[in-house]
């Protein structure tokens, strides 16, 4: 008896996508179906919000008061404040874009395409807000360009946000009795900038006050303990839009 073999021809490989459809959503007859019935809802879905975005929805609130979504009632002629801090953020983006990347380029690159393409767009817009859009992508590879060099290290960038954090702040509330820079209330602050603010705010220092709570639970101190607890336990009962109504409206007034 001869020891041949007989070589099993197999049906070639389908395509990457076809192979990945049929791997993941088609890999049975119920996950079919459920992949039909999705695609039909999705279908649905994105129709009705093309057709309120393009049709129904009236958008000139929106494109007659920009400024009162973006700075709130912040005075107009201050405006000049918010420019420059945003210039700021834009080149020191582009510093750490070179120095760490990963996600830092990913938020940089669509930080510069958002202002770019909202400076391209043909709308009306006073030639010199236009200027000041298209500014900020030439700062970010401004920035990138001074990232390169070798003096410039992740201590000094992190230390270079810091100080435009305090200087944003001093920018925006003004000095008492300095002429150029006039003081001007937090009651004033308002939309986009606010929300910034306390994205900003919140996001930082919500980390080490997290990390000094879950050790205070941990500590064997019984008023230590005591107290962070009925804090985490408090805040964690209190609903999150009772929260974000405090402090989008009520800090502010404080």
């Amino acid at each position: 008896m001869s020891a041949t073999t007989t070589a099993i021809i197999r049906p070639p490989e389908p395509p990457g996508l076809l192979r990945w459809l049929k791997r993941n959503l088609f890999s049975s007859w119920f996950n079919g179906l459920l992949t039909i019935f999705a695609s039909v809802l999705l279908f649905f879905v994105l129709k009705a919000v093309v057709r309120w975005i393009f049709v129904t929805a009236n958008w000139a609130p929106v494109i007659n008061s920009p400024k009162l979504l973006l700075t709130g009632q912040y005075p107009a002629e201050q405006l000049w404040r918010v420019g420059v801090i945003v210039l700021i953020l834009s080149f020191l983006a582009g510093v750490s874009w070179r120095v760490w990347g990963g996600t830092v380029r990913t938020f940089t690159l669509a930080l510069a395409l958002a202002l770019g393409v909202a400076g391209l767009l043909p709308v009306g817009m006073r030639l010199g807000v236009r200027l000041w859009l298209l500014a900020n992508p030439a700062l970010v590879l401004a920035g990138y360009q001074v990232g390169r060099m070798p003096v410039v290290k992740p201590r000094w960038v992190l230390l270079s946000w810091l100080l435009a954090f305090f200087l944003a702040i001093l920018l925006l509330s003004g000095v008492e009795g300095l002429s150029w820079l006039p003081k001007v209330g937090t009651n004033l602050w308002g939309g986009l900038l606010l929300t910034f603010l306390l994205a900003i705010v919140g996001i930082t220092a919500s980390f080490p006050i997290g990390v000094l709570l879950a050790l205070g639970r941990r500590s064997s101190l019984p008023v230590v303990k005591t107290f962070c607890i009925l804090f985490i336990e408090t805040v964690r009962g209190v609903p999150l839009v009772t929260i974000l109504f405090m402090f989008s409206l009520i800090m502010p007034l404080f």
